[in-house]
């Protein structure tokens, strides 16, 4: 499978997305994901506390994903 170009932006808009996904150790899932080549920005802890990254399928669909950290 050819690499795809990451074309998550941060300066996208968080409220924009509807589907949002929970991972009890949201760092592994981003490492286990992006292991697989999807398209996915790191996780980032938010003003407010939580733990947010945002997800790319193939039809260029976003996903938000929050959770848990180990750290």
């Amino acid at each position: 499978m050819a690499s795809r170009k990451n074309r998550t932006s941060k300066k996208e808009n968080w409220n924009t997305y509807r589907n949002w996904f929970f991972a009890k150790d949201i760092d592994s899932t981003y490492e286990e994901l992006k292991a697989k080549q999807v398209d996915i920005t790191k996780p980032e802890k938010q003003i407010w506390g939580g733990i947010m990254s945002l997800v790319k399928d193939q039809d260029e669909n976003s996903y938000g994903l929050t959770g848990d950290s180990k750290e």
